[in-house]
């Protein structure tokens, strides 16, 4: 308001408000929703059941065991409350689908049931069950009550709706209106030739859809891979006959000037895919424009089926020359390393290149240098002019370098190269012989990139083959059980290599070699896994690597000395008596370990200096014999059980001291062919019968492998020598 002298000056308002508006109001603001966000139900859910004090069934602490079985069974969650009136309320939590299935059970444990039963004619019983029962399932959970359906072979139309008296109506009340719905549908078949089908339908089910939303009615019709004439329309009365009507309209028009004909199309045909289209889209095109239904040809046939109305036979062809002439087919030739850049990342590079031409078509060979253009005649030669000029540029700012590499070299100069390509972000890539077009070649290593940082990498590269050619490896063989001890003990003595000599590399054999070396024990395995596991590779500078190669020979021995082991087993008898203070103070006095089997703690290892171990083992079997009642019987061997095709003869005898319980094994060292047994005379009468039993089995695969090796030593001995032999 303007002010003149202090009075107001008269007919101000308007401007006051035209200087200063109003500020909108805040509460009025309308609310801005996100679209596109996909909404997500909760998880648990609650539900509420009141029961009313004179239709409840049982007393609390019944209530209560009935909740807590469907709480259980049903992996909801239940709580109980009692209010003033005495009603029950029941609260139900958890996932949506358990919590209507506790509801409906819960219902019909605690509130008092009514029974009312319906009569429905037998031919609506299958409506009302639904597939699988899940409309009646539907039907119970929505109302809370059970719904009895008799069995079709009973010829009954009583139907049992069991649950509280509040809601036997409403379940009453939603089976008569599934009824009703069902007694209203109607079905019609009709006889329509299959030829026929593909008008009804239309191109894209247009013909179709538009019969099903203008009647209401649905229409099937059968696949053509089935020969049926047959098409059912089904819906409400009206909805069917509206839909007949239309349909019988549709053949009627079409059978006054119907044709089905092969004709020729004088069409190059190399470029029938533009007229077949992809996925038949351009036939189904023509089909929409003109309504005529074309088949391709079949074989070697330049001639296209052609079946709807007579008089646009001419139009159709038409439609076909068009697009079998409106598009030419262009290419152009380029380096197979390029075409990456020429398509870009994503394709952008080449959407560039068609940039204001959505009709042209690039395509890149997966070999070769030959890219193809095809779309529309006037708009591929400008697309060849832009992705010419492209290949020129690139050829100029790119550049492909091939390494010679020894193939012993390659899997270590492609780890450097990855790792000098992440480390100094050079624009260079390792590419593939196929992309480059080249053929393969073990020896050969390709660069591609701009030219400088190609140069350079290349530099670097043949730098460390230099220095790889100066390296030396050796390999040692070590048992995996020596392994462990170099690598797990607590120092790992292997630490002493690592910290003297830190250039050298040390190669342990994979987990899956010593794996396999445990299930080849028995020694009918794979030698070449087996062989695998014991090698460890040192690799570095030749004077350190033969200088690691000498201390961790020593180490092995020393180890190896350190850590010799024996099995040993306990009798039962003397278990106890062993176990505890008598077995520490065994180990303590000389200087031993101890490792057990199983849980008894009746068999295991002792190891540690070879000397010490066969005295506690000595000690050991001495002490046994004194505490318990034990018989020693010495058996001889058979000699081939000391020969290599026998096998594992260790894994045998351990078979045998596992199967006999307080029994123990060992050749007696003056005589290896001697075997002591001792233990319990029960368990050396079963040793003795398993080493019979496998005498007798043995000699006869022994003498077959026996025999195949003499015939071949024979066999160049055949001929001319043999009757001198």
């Amino acid at each position: 308001m303007e002010m003149v002298n202090g009075d107001t000056k008269p007919g101000s308002s308007a401007q006051y408000d035209e200087n200063f508006p109003s500020l909108p109001s805040v509460g009025n603001q309308p609310k801005i929703h996100a679209k596109n966000i996909e909404s997500f139900a909760p998880d648990n859910i609650s539900a509420i059941i009141e029961i009313p004090v004179s239709e409840l069934k049982g007393d609390l602490e019944k209530q209560s065991v009935v909740c807590g079985d469907i709480a259980k069974s049903c992996g909801v969650e239940i709580n109980l409350s009692n209010c003033k009136n005495k009603s029950l309320t029941v609260v139900i939590n958890g996932p949506q689908s358990q919590v209507e299935k506790a509801k409906v059970r819960v219902t019909q444990s605690l509130h008092m049931q009514g029974k009312r039963i319906i009569k429905i004619n037998q031919e609506y019983h299958r409506h009302l069950i639904g597939y699988k029962g899940s409309r009646k399932l539907t039907i119970e959970e929505k109302t809370l009550t059970k719904i009895t359906v008799p069995p079709s072979e009973s010829r009954s139309e009583e139907i049992v709706i069991e649950g509280p008296h509040k809601y036997l109506e409403a379940a009453e009340q939603e089976i008569r209106r599934t009824v009703k719905y069902y007694s209203e549908q109607v079905r019609e078949n009709l006889n329509i030739k299959q030829e026929y089908h593909v008008f009804i339908i239309g191109p894209r089910n247009k013909t179709l859809n538009k019969i099903q939303s203008e009647s209401g009615a649905k229409i099937y019709i059968p696949p053509p891979s089935k020969a049926c004439n047959g098409v059912t329309v089904s819906g409400k009365k009206e909805e069917v006959a509206k839909a007949v009507k239309q349909i019988n309209e549709l053949i009627e028009s079409l059978e006054k000037s119907y044709v089905d004909q092969l004709l020729p199309v004088d069409v190059d045909p190399s470029k029938w895919g533009y007229i077949i289209g992809p996925r038949n889209s351009g036939l189904t095109e023509i089909f929409e424009q003109t309504g005529m239904f074309i088949e391709p040809p079949s074989g070697n046939s330049n001639q296209f089926r052609f079946r709807g109305d007579s008089n646009s036979i001419g139009p159709t062809l038409v439609a076909i020359y068009k697009r079998g002439n409106s598009n030419d087919i262009e290419s152009v030739t380029a380096p197979q390393h390029l075409h990456r850049l020429l398509i870009g990342k994503n394709g952008a590079a080449l959407n560039e290149i068609r940039r204001g031409y959505p009709g042209v078509r690039i395509s890149f060979p997966e070999s070769g240098e030959r890219i193809k253009i095809e779309g529309p005649v006037e708009e591929v030669s400008g697309v060849k002019e832009r992705l010419q000029a492209r290949i020129e540029e690139l050829m100029m700012s790119h550049h492909l370098e091939t390494l010679d590499v020894d193939p012993k070299y390659q899997s270590k100069l492609m780890s450097f190269l990855r790792q000098y390509f992440r480390l100094n972000k050079v624009n260079v890539r390792l590419v593939k012989a196929a992309e480059c077009g080249m053929l393969e070649n073990e020896r050969h290593i390709f660069l591609e990139g701009e030219v400088s940082a190609v140069e350079m990498t290349k530099a670097e590269a043949m730098k460390m083959i230099t220095k790889w050619s100066n390296e030396k490896t050796r390999d040692v063989i070590v048992e995996p059980r020596v392994q462990d001890l170099i690598r797990n003990d607590k120092p790992a003595p292997i630490m002493e290599i690592y910290n003297e000599f830190k250039e050298v590399s040390v190669h342990w054999p994979q987990d899956t070699f010593r794996r396999s070396q445990n299930v080849h024990q028995s020694g009918s395995g794979d030698n070449s896994s087996s062989t695998a596991s014991h090698i460890v590779q040192l690799s570095g500078p030749r004077d350190q690597v033969d200088a690691a190669y000498e201390k961790l020979m020593k180490l092995i021995k020393r180890v190896r000395d350190e850590n010799y082991e024996q099995e040993f087993s306990i009798f039962e008898a003397c278990r106890d008596r062993i176990l505890g203070p008598t077995i520490c103070k065994l180990l303590k006095d000389t200087n031993t370990r101890i490792r057990y089997f199983d849980r008894e703690k009746t068999r295991g290892v002792i190891f540690g200096v070879q000397s010490n171990v066969e005295k506690a083992i000595d000690h050991l079997e001495r002490l046994q014999r004194s505490l318990a009642t034990i018989e020693e019987v010495t058996i001889t061997l058979p000699s081939w059980m000391l020969t290599k095709k026998a096998g594992n003869s260790s894994a045998r005898l351990r078979s045998i001291r596992e199967q006999c319980e307080g029994v123990q094994l060992k050749y007696d060292s003056t005589n290896p062919r001697k075997l002591i047994i001792s233990g319990p005379p029960q368990s050396i009468e079963k040793a003795k019968s398993l080493m019979d039993s496998i005498s007798k089995n043995m000699p006869e695969g022994c003498t077959e492998v026996s025999r195949h090796h003499y015939t071949v030593f024979l066999s160049p001995l055949v001929g001319s020598q043999f009757s001198s032999l």
